[in-house]
C-alpha cells in the first residue's frame, strides 16, 4: 500500500510538472557576442520579445528607420551568417506588391552592393517588404555599424518611393 502512495505521488507530480513546463514561457535567447559588438559600436537598441535587437537609426533628412539585428543565426555547412534587416513597408494586405513596387524592389536589388529585398507573407495574410543583409554572424563592431546603416538607408530610400511617408 506505501508503493502505491508512492507511486500515484510521483504520477502526480510528474503531471503537475508537465503542466507547469507546458505553461512556463520561454525566454529568448539573446546573442551575446552580437551584443557585445552592438555595445563596442555604441549603438543604442532594445530587446525585443524574440530576443532580437530593435535599433531606431537616424537617417538624412531627419528621418529614423528602424532595423533589427537578429540574434538567431542561420547556417549552412561551415558558414554561419546573421540577419540584419530593416522594414520598408509593413501592410495588412499584399496589394502593395504592385508591379511597379515589386520591379522597383528589383531594380535596386541589383544595384546595391550587398543585400537584398525581400517580401514576407505574414500568417495575419500582411506583408512586409524588408531590405535584409546577412553577414558572417562574427562580425566586428565597426562593420556591423557599418551593415546595419546600409540597411536602414536602402529602406529608407524605398519607403519613401513606396509611401511617402516616415512611419518606420
Amino acid at each position: 500500500m506505501h508503493k502505491r502512495n508512492l507511486t500515484r505521488a510521483a504520477i502526480a507530480g510528474l503531471f503537475l510538472g508537465l503542466a507547469t513546463y507546458g505553461s512556463a514561457q520561454v525566454t529568448p535567447q539573446v546573442d551575446r557576442k552580437c551584443q557585445k559588438a552592438l555595445d563596442k559600436a555604441d549603438l543604442v537598441y532594445e530587446i525585443d520579445s524574440d530576443g532580437d535587437f530593435k535599433l531606431v537609426v537616424k537617417v538624412p533628412d531627419n528621418r529614423t528607420q528602424l532595423v533589427y539585428v537578429y540574434s538567431n543565426t542561420l547556417t549552412y555547412d561551415e558558414v554561419e551568417v546573421r540577419t540584419i534587416m530593416s522594414p520598408a513597408l509593413v501592410a495588412d494586405t499584399d496589394q502593395a506588391l504592385t508591379a511597379e513596387t515589386m520591379r522597383l524592389l528589383l531594380v535596386d536589388n541589383f544595384e546595391n552592393k550587398m543585400g537584398a529585398w525581400e517580401v514576407v507573407e505574414r500568417p495575419d495574410g500582411g506583408i512586409v517588404i524588408q531590405y535584409v543583409v546577412k553577414p558572417p554572424a562574427d562580425i566586428g563592431a565597426d562593420e556591423l555599424r557599418s551593415l546595419i546603416g546600409l540597411a536602414a538607408i536602402a529602406a529608407d530610400m524605398i519607403e519613401q518611393q513606396i509611401t511617402e511617408g516616415d512611419d518606420l
